[in-house]
C-alpha cells in the first residue's frame, strides 16, 4: 500500500492534510504519515498532490509488519514497514 511521509513538516500547510483526507481514503495515520488504501493508484494518489511541492513529502510503499520489524507505528497501533520489493 501507498504511504505518503512529510518531509518537511515546517513548509507542510494544515490544508494540505484536510484535503488529502477528505479526497482519498486514508486507511491510517499517525503524525506525519498517511497510509491509503489500497485500492487506491500511485496516478490517483499523485493527482490529489499536485499542487503540493514534491520535495516537501514522500511517497513510498509500506506493508504491515509484526512488533519486531516495526518502523512506522500508526494510531491505531498497526506496525509498518518499508515494502522489501
Amino acid at each position: 500500500m501507498k504511504a505518503l511521509l512529510i518531509k518537511d513538516s515546517i513548509r507542510w500547510r494544515p490544508a494540505w492534510s484536510s484535503e488529502i483526507g477528505e479526497k482519498l481514503e486514508i486507511k491510517d495515520s499517525t503524525h506525519g504519515l498517511f497510509i491509503f488504501d489500497p485500492k487506491l493508484s500511485q496516478d490517483e494518489i499523485l493527482g490529489m498532490l499536485e499542487d503540493i511541492p514534491a520535495d516537501s513529502y514522500t511517497l513510498m510503499e509500506l506493508e504491515e509488519a509484526p512488533e519486531r520489524d516495526c518502523e512506522f507505528i500508526a494510531d491505531s497501533g498497526l506496525c509498518y514497514r518499508r515494502a522489501l520489493h
